[in-house]
């Protein structure tokens, strides 16, 4: 649902969101997470970010060695880095290994997968479905997540091809993260564009153009600093790759551009790595690393020189300027599980104190809270309507979201003409409101039912949450309590409401 929310929430961050414009004083390629240095700025934070195109985790000889990759990696000391051609239990070029979650495991980082093909598998239903795509790992933690559909011109037999009529079609694996840098928020795009550099017959554009125009469009560069990088299937310094470079270059700095050291050649990787014709491949830069310019600085770039992909990896040294957050609240530790999703909902401003200082994370959350939170979303736009609550007088805090949620089809009174805003709102009703909600701004998935069948007490769902529930779980905004438990009659906590909106709305 990202996609419904981010103008409004591109203003709501924008406000909350201080960039310092102070230059660095480090040295170039002498940092990252590891190192434990920091620039002096209170809100400056240092990285080391990657980009690697890791061919399936397969060398310049097409053996798969993914340890040598994860070597790669882990000797690097990159805080993030941005893969491409992940294979999780793809195939037998990968042994059907989820790559993703060893290489994690290898590295001791965080992972996202956004991947670009989700099919049942190969051997049978009863494994886990082949998935190819672009992916993410981090030493931070990964406060929200994201994959976004763009242009597709599609690998896959029986997806739409030219001359089809629903040609070229859309495609995940545009994928999307936000990382917390010692409290500071830095946004990731990660790419993998078209290697066909002419239009499709009878088609007006290159599907390159076309995925460069869905990118710009989807991205938020201006909530918190953000880096976009993957494999662009194309040189800067070719002239025919302008149709690339120079809209993304109105948004973005290049890294290599600004500060890049040594070779710049980063694929092929050896001369090993041939064309369909046996040809060696031409030497060129084909995978980048971008940066929004005010908000990031570029302290270096080079490439590794290793044949452990067909692909070298690009690494550049950064130092983001962003916001520190000052915890307002006596009752939320950095300890507490929520802490991430409450900093969300209070720098958004969508739950508000629960008194001057507190949060009152383990505090139900009540109905007239969640209405609120939900118009506040959506930009709080103006109402003139009245639903006719006899509860909810004219001037009240919660009145015009109420009136504007209850004419969006979101919520509903509880009977005699009453809302009810003090009442305390249980699990499976806020998951029927957020899929309400989701559905009033254009949802058009159908909910699994499926989805529960896990959860030792689905049955105990009622028959009206069920759609609402099936739906929050399959998109993951309601994961279960310990003991696989779903407790849909619970009152659903400030501290879980946070978490939830944080989910849904990072969607």
């Amino acid at each position: 649902m990202r996609s419904v929310f981010k103008k409004a929430f591109a203003l709501i961050m924008t406000a909350a969101v201080a960039f310092s414009l102070a230059a660095p004083a480090a040295a170039a390629g002498t940092f990252s997470a590891a190192d434990g240095q920091r620039p002096t700025a209170a809100a400056d934070r240092q990285l080391r970010v990657m980009t690697y195109n890791i061919h399936f985790g397969q060398n310049a000889e097409n053996v798969y060695d993914l340890q040598a990759i994860a070597d790669v990696i882990t000797a690097s000391k990159a805080d993030v880095v941005c893969l491409q051609e992940v294979d999780v239990n793809w195939g037998t070029r990968s042994n059907y290994d989820n790559t993703l979650s060893m290489l994690a495991q290898m590295t001791g980082m965080s992972s996202y997968n956004a991947f670009i093909y989700d099919k049942p598998s190969s051997r049978g239903a009863e494994y886990p479905n082949e998935r190819f795509g672009v992916a993410f790992l981090s030493k931070y933690p990964i406060i929200s997540s994201a994959n976004h559909e763009i242009t597709r011109w599609s690998t896959q037999d029986g997806d739409p091809q030219p001359g089809d009529a629903n040609f070229p079609g859309t495609k995940p694996g545009f994928g999307e993260i936000v990382v917390d840098v010692d409290g500071v928020k830095v946004r990731f795009y990660n790419t993998h564009l078209d290697y066909r550099a002419q239009p499709p017959e009878g088609y007006p554009s290159t599907i390159r153009l076309d995925q460069v125009n869905d990118m710009l469009r989807i991205m938020d560069i201006d909530s918190c600093p953000t880096i976009l990088a993957g494999d662009m299937n194309a040189d800067a310094a070719d002239p025919t790759a302008a149709e690339v470079f120079e809209p993304v270059l109105k948004k973005f700095v290049d890294s290599w551009a600004v500060a890049g050291q040594g070779s710049s050649v980063s694929f092929p990787s050896s001369d090993a790595v041939k064309e369909q014709d046996g040809t060696v491949s031409k030497a060129r830069k084909i995978d980048y690393i971008f940066t929004t310019p005010g908000s990031v600085d570029v302290i270096s770039s080079h490439i590794i020189d290793s044949a452990a992909s067909d692909h070298r990896p690009v690494v550049a040294d950064l130092v983001v300027h962003g916001s520190v957050w000052e915890n307002p609240y006596s009752d939320v530790s950095e300890s507490l599980w929520s802490y991430g999703a409450i900093r969300y909902v209070t720098e958004t401003g969508l739950l508000q104190n629960a008194s001057t200082g507190s949060f009152a994370p383990a505090a139900a959350i009540t109905r007239a809270e969640l209405a609120a939170a939900l118009y506040r979303s959506a930009g709080s736009p103006a109402v003139t309507t009245s639903a006719g609550f006899t509860d909810v007088p004219a001037g009240q805090w919660y009145s015009d979201a109420v009136n504007w949620a209850a004419s969006k089809g979101i919520v509903e009174g509880v009977g005699s003409n009453r809302f009810a805003p003090d009442d305390t709102v249980s699990r499976e009703q806020l998951a029927v409101i957020l899929y309400q909600y989701a559905i009033a701004n254009g949802e058009t998935s159908k909910a699994d039912t499926s989805a529960l069948a896990p959860y030792g007490d689905s049955a105990s769902v009622h028959t009206w949450a069920t759609d609402g529930m099936a739906w929050a779980v399959g998109k993951g905004i309601i994961t279960g309590k310990p003991g696989s438990l779903l407790a849909p009659a619970d009152s659903t906590t400030r501290a879980e409401a946070a978490v939830m909106l944080m989910r849904f709305l990072s969607k």
